[in-house]
């Protein structure tokens, strides 16, 4: 996960969510987005960091 320069959005990298049945749950999904997966552990570690004040 990284911060943009700006610090108003995050960049997330994981491994695209190609499951069709997946997929039709996110019927609202904008057509110019995709899905990543995520480790979970990655995203409580990032949280951390943010209150921390030390995320990027």
């Amino acid at each position: 996960m990284f911060d943009t320069d700006d610090g108003s959005l995050v960049a997330v990298q994981g491994a695209q969510l190609v499951d069709a049945d997946a997929l039709a749950q996110l019927s609202k999904m904008p057509a110019h987005e995709t899905v990543v997966l995520v480790p979970r552990e990655l995203l409580l570690e990032y949280a951390k960091k943010v209150q921390d004040g030390v995320a990027g």
